[in-house]
C-alpha cells in the first residue's frame, strides 16, 4: 500500500468518525426535544439503539481501522397495515475504507425484529438494493443522516413493495419435482419465551405442519416440510441468539407430483401431497417433553 493511500484512508477514517459522532449528537439532540405535541412518521428511530463499530485490522504491512454502524427502527402508528405495527427494523451499514471521499456508504443488513414477520432472503436482498440505489442517487452526497431519513421514511413503503410478492407454502403453485426436507436441531437450550414463540409462529407462517420439538436444556426440534421452506425456518432461528444451535440431521427425498392429473388436489398446496402420500413422520408441528422421539425416530440423540 503506497503512503497516499494510507494517507486517503487516515483522512476517510476520520471524516466517518466525526460524522458518527455529530450523528450521534443529532439523535440524541432529536430525542430530547420530542414531545406529546410533535407529529410522529409511521417509523421513528429508537434512539437508544444506536451503536458503532470501530474494526482494527493488522496485517503485515497493512494496519487498517473502519466502521460501521446500525440502528432500530420503531413501527409505531394508527394508520398503518396492523401487520407492521409494532414492528422493528434493525438496519446494518458499514464504511468502506475510503469513504466518504471515493466509496459509497452501503447497507448490507435489514432486519425485522417481530415474530410476525417472516422475511425471506431474497425479500430482504430486495429492501437493501432498494436502499443502495437511493444512496447512488445522491451522487457521492450522500450521509449516514441521509440514509436514516430515508429509512424512517420509506420503510413501510418498502415492507408494501416486496411483501406482495411474498408467497406461502398453502398458495404457490407446485412445481412437477418438489424436495421434501428433515431437518433436526439441538440447542443448548430453550428457556426464552420470545423463542419459544418464534419457533412455534414461524413454522406455522411457512407451513410447517410436520415436527416435534422440546423446550429445556437440551432444546432440540425436527421439523419437515418444503426444503426452501425448511431452510428458511432454519435461517430464521440462526438469526437468533443462542448458546449453542447445531443442525445435526439433514435428510432430502425428492418427489415427483402430477399436478394436471392425479394429484390435482394437491396442485397448490404441497402439505397436502406430501400428507397424501404418507410422507410425513407426523401429523402436527408439536411439543415433546422427553427425547424418546428424537432418538427413536431420527437417531438424533446427545
Amino acid at each position: 500500500m503506497s503512503e497516499t493511500d494510507e494517507n486517503l484512508f487516515e483522512e476517510c477514517f476520520e471524516m466517518q468518525r466525526n460524522e458518527l459522532q455529530v450523528l450521534e449528537s443529532m439523535l440524541l439532540l432529536d430525542s430530547a426535544d420530542s414531545g406529546e405535541d410533535n407529529v410522529r412518521s409511521d417509523a421513528d428511530l429508537d434512539n437508544s439503539h444506536f451503536t458503532v463499530h470501530y474494526h482494527h485490522k493488522n496485517s503485515g504491512s497493512n494496519d487498517s481501522t473502519t466502521a460501521s454502524f446500525q440502528f432500530v427502527i420503531e413501527c409505531r402508528s394508527d394508520n398503518m397495515n396492523q401487520e407492521l405495527s409494532g414492528c422493528r427494523v434493525r438496519v446494518k451499514c458499514n464504511f468502506d475504507r475510503a469513504y466518504p471521499l471515493k466509496s459509497p456508504l452501503r447497507v448490507y443488513s435489514i432486519r425485522f425484529l417481530f415474530p410476525q414477520i417472516i422475511v425471506s432472503n431474497k425479500q430482504e436482498q430486495m429492501m437493501i438494493d432498494d436502499c443502495n440505489r437511493y444512496l447512488e442517487s445522491l451522487s457521492g452526497s450522500e450521509s449516514t443522516y441521509d440514509l436514516i431519513t430515508y429509512l424512517r421514511d420509506h420503510v413501510v413503503e418498502l415492507w408494501d413493495s416486496v411483501s406482495e410478492k411474498k408467497e406461502t407454502t398453502t398458495d404457490k403453485i407446485i412445481d412437477s419435482r418438489v424436495c421434501l426436507s428433515t431437518v433436526g436441531i439441538h440447542f443448548h437450550h430453550i428457556y426464552s419465551d420470545n423463542k419459544k414463540r418464534q419457533i412455534v409462529n414461524q413454522a406455522a407462517q411457512l407451513g410447517l405442519k410436520s415436527g416435534i420439538y422440546k423446550f429445556g436444556k437440551p432444546g432440540k426440534i425436527i421439523i419437515q416440510g418444503l426444503k426452501e421452506d425448511v431452510d428458511q425456518y432454519v435461517s430464521i432461528l440462526k438469526g437468533l441468539r443462542w448458546q449453542k444451535m447445531v443442525v445435526k440431521i439433514e435428510k432430502y427425498s425428492n418427489h415427483e407430483i402430477d399436478p394436471q392429473g392425479k394429484d390435482k388436489d394437491c396442485a397448490s398446496n404441497i402439505h397436502q401431497f406430501f400428507r397424501k402420500y404418507n410422507l410425513l413422520l407426523f401429523d402436527s408441528f408439536s411439543e415433546v417433553v422427553n427425547d424418546f422421539f428424537f432418538e427413536k425416530v431420527l437417531d438424533v440423540g446427545e
